[in-house]
């Protein structure tokens, strides 16, 4: 048995980490292009590590896949207008550290509200 220690979570979220990294610099992993768009699905992996580890490494994860977002705005950027709006803090982090936290709270209040509303078991009187 996995003992979950302090080390195993630092270990996983670091897993998740790279997973984004990777997502992020090869194409067609993390983002589609479609036109002049560029579609994601790194929110996919911001949301299940918000889910398993909380509200607060899924913020984590976000934060470097807001940071990623910058840096690839400035060295390749999908199209002529990424530069001029990722590369701004603002638009390209802050959204992406939202995502998780959100995604982490969200999943912890539908648990509690699945716990409570718990249908009462057949017994056998």
């Amino acid at each position: 048995m996995i003992h979950k220690t302090k080390a195993f979570r630092i270990s996983i979220l670091a897993l998740f980490i790279a997973f984004i990294i990777i997502q992020n610099f090869v194409p067609l992993l993390g983002y589609i292009p479609v036109g002049p768009l560029s579609l994601t699905t790194i929110q996919i992996t911001v949301i299940i590590a918000a889910v398993v580890f909380g509200p607060v490494d899924g913020g984590i994860v976000g934060a470097v896949w807001g940071i990623l977002s910058c840096i690839k705005a400035f060295t390749a950027p999908s199209s002529p207008v990424e530069p001029l709006i990722f590369t701004n803090p603002l638009i390209a982090i802050i959204p992406r550290i939202i995502v998780g936290i959100i995604a982490g709270y969200l999943f912890i209040v539908l648990n509690k509200l699945k716990l409570k509303k718990r249908l009462p078991c057949f017994s056998r009187d």
